[in-house]
């Protein structure tokens, strides 16, 4: 009982955390127009979503989303909200949808660090397509192509570069628990 008792008090802590982090992400995302910045925590949140999910399951990992979004699209509502703000919510809502939904179709076919990878990408190429076509009504074209190639290039690195901790990660787990199997 004790154990049990832990374990769930364990668990709401984890889950709390992960909440309250996401919804600072998600709070950060529109606070600057700095392409760098926002492709990085575009890709934290995509990231933190992708590990909810993998612990825990879609259902959940979609609450999540929703339960951080909807605060925020509410607190900036009360003061000038931009067009460009809610497109901005509505593309990372779109996105990490799909990007859960496709981390769920691809658990049995490829380890976590891969499968994160393939979705990164793909929800990255979303939600940077969504973002561009809403700036064509901004800016002018060239300017447009501009900002989403860099978008684009910036979430791939940050994708790149998260994979490759990951699969370090991922390396010295498996090493530590083959030397413990081994001395047992």
């Amino acid at each position: 009982m004790c154990n049990e008792l832990k374990e769930t008090i364990i668990s709401i802590v984890f889950t709390s955390s992960i909440f309250i982090f996401l919804f600072i992400l998600t709070a950060l995302l529109n606070m600057s127009s700095k392409v760098i910045f926002c492709s990085g925590v575009y890709i934290l949140l995509a990231l933190t979503i992708n590990l909810l999910s993998e612990v825990y399951n879609k259902n959940e990992a979609m609450f999540a989303v929703t339960a951080c979004v909807l605060p925020n699209v509410i607190l900036l509502s009360r003061t000038h909200i931009d067009l460009l703000v809610i497109i901005s919510f509505l593309s990372l809502f779109i996105s990490t949808y799909i990007g859960v939904n496709l981390s769920n179709y691809l658990r049995y076919k490829f380890n976590f660090p891969l499968r994160n990878f393939i979705v990164l990408i793909c929800s990255s190429i979303i939600d940077t397509l969504i973002v561009g076509m809403s700036l064509l009504g901004k800016f002018p074209l060239n300017k447009c192509l501009m900002i989403v190639s860099y978008d684009l290039l910036f979430k791939v690195f940050y994708s790149i570069v998260i994979t490759i901790l990951i699969y370090g990660i991922y390396n010295i787990k498996n090493n530590f628990m083959s030397l413990i199997e081994k001395y047992k």
